[in-house]
């Protein structure tokens, strides 16, 4: 474990900030790419993977056992089972969706999610960091059989507890809050239903313009195969919500045992 104290423990807490930024850049990169098992293998933390964490609005899930099987395997899984559709109702692609080179997952979605208005804090102990962003983006669905395509606004705050290991910054916990969701030509401000994990993979029944039945991908954006280990804790806008502080915004502390955790 690197040890700081002095100048040097002020310089790496300085340094920290850009870094500290830059990893959630990362997240937004990999996530746009649906290249989550590759987030999870590269910049989150290695030393407690039975203490980090992934929260949306609608589910909790601790342990990277877990959130691997939801947020990181579960792409790939559903990817392949969108491949075997799309073959299915359209064997003019499959040659290409054979190549080795194809990445399955990027047959999903694509999630941007910008990054803006950061507060970052590096605790005094120089071991462990808080930041909050605030991310309006979008997802855009594409539905290779139908030949079509959606989009969906999404505006987020991410929070984020980042632990410093092997000299480098990696996630411990991601808390994010949807504040609006809404499919492009939709009014955001119109009442929503609650939001729910998507549901599991499985192909459902589809007609093409003449009447015959096709095989439909799975939902996009994968299914959740691992259960949340607990319920969200926020939602989405409505017209009887009252604003809340959610995530908390980072205030200075010690160390991570003596405040919140996100």
């Amino acid at each position: 474990m690197d040890q700081f104290n002095g100048l040097s423990l002020e310089a790496h807490r300085i340094a920290s900030i850009p870094q500290i930024e830059n990893l959630m850049a990362r997240h937004s990169y990999y996530h746009a790419a649906n290249m989550n098992s590759n987030e999870l293998e590269d910049i989150w933390s290695k030393e407690q993977p039975h203490e980090v964490s992934w929260q949306q609005n609608f589910g909790f899930w601790k342990s990277m056992p877990h959130i691997s099987k939801y947020y990181g395997e579960g792409h790939y899984e559903t990817g392949i089972a969108t491949r075997e559709s799309i073959i299915e109702a359209r064997p003019d692609l499959k040659d290409d969706l054979m190549q080795p080179d194809i990445d399955v997952r990027r047959l999903l979605e694509m999630p941007v999610h910008t990054l803006t208005t950061s507060i970052v804090e590096v605790a005094e102990d120089g071991m462990t960091a808080k930041g909050l962003w605030y991310t309006p983006g979008f997802a855009l669905r594409r539905n290779y059989i139908e030949r079509s395509a959606s989009a969906a606004w999404m505006w987020e705050k991410y929070g984020a507890d980042c632990v410093w290991e092997n000299g480098e910054w990696k996630f411990l916990h991601i808390q994010i809050g949807m504040d609006i969701m809404a499919n492009y030509g939709e009014s955001w401000a119109d009442p929503k239903p609650k939001m729910a994990p998507p549901p599991e993979p499985k192909k459902e029944d589809a007609t093409d313009k003449g009447g015959k039945k096709l095989k439909k991908a799975p939902s996009m954006g994968g299914g959740v195969s691992q259960p949340p280990d607990g319920p969200g804790k926020y939602s989405v806008y409505s017209r009887t919500r009252v604003p809340t502080e959610y995530p908390k915004l980072p205030e200075p502390y010690s160390t991570l045992s003596e405040t919140f955790s996100y």
